[in-house]
């Protein structure tokens, strides 16, 4: 919750093909008077990167794990199908 009526805020508009419309960003009273407007620019699309890049590569490496399990389990699968087919036949 935003205290106060002299807050400053940074709001950034996203790309078009981003899931997100803006980001906003509530400046402390204390960093108002030291940093320069492009610096905190700087520093707010800094936080957005890391942020959004964090994100997807963890999905990615949640997506390539899942997929290698899968794979594991339907070879161990097709592996004992076979076992018993043959099983059953001789």
């Amino acid at each position: 919750m935003v205290k106060g009526c002299q807050r400053q805020m940074v709001m950034l508009r996203c790309a078009s093909d981003s899931a997100f419309e803006s980001a906003y960003f509530i400046l402390k009273n204390e960093k108002q008077k030291i940093f320069s407007e492009d610096d905190i620019i700087a520093q707010a699309n800094k936080i957005i990167a890391e942020n959004c890049f964090a994100r997807a590569k963890k999905s990615r490496i949640k997506t390539v794990l899942v997929a290698f399990a899968s794979f594991v389990c339907g070879a161990v699968l097709a592996t004992l199908a076979t076992v018993i087919v043959l099983g059953l036949l001789y």
